[in-house]
């Protein structure tokens, strides 16, 4: 009998929203506040922490309150969930994001306001010493890390503590995406 024992959920969830109404939200804020922060962005532009009330992300707030509860249900809990922060990244040309985790959250997750063609795949990595073995086929035992593709109006759900990076923006346009952490209250 083989029993898996450990494992990696990813949450995917296609979102019916007005991407452009969110962009716009998003390039204004950078306008009142073209510094932004560093944390993991290395030449994009990440916002500080946005008002978990704003009145334009809250169908966002909403959609993402119901793929949540589906998603933290496959941890058989009853402890409650609460969205801590969100902030969004736009990067330009070459920007990327450095590996990094989000130390002190439970889930974590990003949604893709804007995604132009070969904007910059999100990689999910999983620390492994299986590099110093040649398998023959990679599949979801043996993997060292997984890419997903950005898409407009896709949300992502993961734990918070797998790392993960985004690879530079090929395109000569920004990717826009919110970022944000939830944690047990």
């Amino acid at each position: 009998m083989i029993e898996e024992i450990f494992s990696t959920a990813l949450g995917r969830y296609e979102l019916d929203l007005d991407s452009k109404k969110i962009q716009n939200y998003c390039l204004s804020i950078r306008e009142q506040d073209e510094k932004g922060r560093i944390v993991s962005n290395a030449g994009g532009y990440q916002s500080n922490l946005l008002d978990l009330k704003d009145e334009v992300l809250k169908p966002f707030r909403i959609l993402l309150m119901k793929a949540i509860k589906e998603y933290y249900s496959i941890y058989n809990s009853n402890k409650n969930l609460k969205l801590q922060e969100y902030w969004f990244n736009i990067n330009g040309h070459k920007a990327y994001n450095r590996l990094h985790a989000h130390a002190g959250a439970f889930i974590s997750g990003v949604y893709y306001v804007k995604t132009p063609e070969n904007c910059g795949k999100i990689y999910f990595q999983r620390k492994t010493n299986l590099n110093l073995f040649s398998l023959d086929n990679v599949n979801k035992y043996n993997s060292e890390g997984y890419y997903e593709t950005p898409k407009e109006n896709l949300l992502l759900l993961f734990p918070s503590w797998t790392e993960h990076l985004v690879l530079g923006n090929s395109s000569k346009e920004e990717r826009i995406s919110i970022s944000f952490n939830f944690v047990i209250e």
